[in-house]
């Protein structure tokens, strides 16, 4: 992501990107909560990976988490929508971005709901 982004730089100058947010330092930002929100991503599959011992089911359930929970989320009546539409994977990053930490948390609680039993299951199948 870094990458393309200082390519894109290179390329585009000082001129704005188009479709970009604003300022270099609220692109930066997006950058790099995107970057983490990514991270989060993989690493929630790995330890989906690590439960079920099946990379289908883990891509399986990755992939429901970023595009069909999200989607169904949107679909709910207004109060819930709105309330539970924020705390989905793929929008923590927009809110990262904005600086609210609440999606901070949000990320470290998807990890720690994967990473804690994945961890407790390899300790006991693999040792």
């Amino acid at each position: 992501m870094l990458a393309s982004y200082l390519t894109s730089r290179l390329i585009v100058g000082d001129r704005p990107i188009p479709g970009a947010a604003g300022p270099l330092t609220e692109e930066l930002a997006r950058l790099l909560s995107v970057s983490l929100a990514t991270m989060v991503a993989g690493l929630v599959g790995l330890g989906l990976g690590a439960i079920t011992r099946s990379g289908t089911a883990a891509i399986t359930t990755v992939a429901t988490f970023l595009f069909v929970l999200p989607t169904i989320i949107n679909l709910l009546p207004t109060p819930w929508g709105e309330r539970l539409g924020p705390l989905m994977l793929p929008n923590l990053a927009g809110h990262l971005a904005r600086g609210e930490l609440f999606a901070l948390a949000g990320m470290a609680i998807y990890l720690a709901a994967v990473a804690i039993p994945a961890n407790d299951l390899i300790v006991r199948r693999d040792a």
